[in-house]
């Protein structure tokens, strides 16, 4: 009977010890670190080479294209917006005011 006693008692410090080692490996949450922002560019375009912006290109922090404002009728505001999907850099959304005639 003392063994089984023994056994049960091995078999409990075991099962207890690994599970506090599993706890102990897990990597702690630091709540107090606010979740950092990402940072974006912004890069002015001139793509019909008459020296005058008529666009702006929008890089992420890893340098991967976000979005395109472009100015297609020179009246100096944009008329033309591509948003891009980060992870494939295709177009996602194309949206244009060239059909309102502003």
């Amino acid at each position: 009977m003392r063994y089984f006693y023994l056994v049960a008692i091995l078999t409990l410090a075991i099962f207890f010890g690994t599970c506090h080692a599993q706890d102990a490996q897990a990597p702690a949450k630091d709540e107090s670190q606010p979740a950092v922002a990402k940072q974006y560019k912004e890069v002015p375009v001139d793509r019909n080479g008459d020296t005058k912006i008529d666009g702006v290109d929008v890089y992420d922090d890893q340098h991967r294209i976000v979005r395109k404002d472009y100015d297609d009728d020179g009246d100096g505001m944009n008329d033309r917006y591509l948003d891009y999907d980060p992870n494939t850099g295709m177009p996602m959304v194309t949206a244009s005011d060239q059909e309102f005639g502003d």
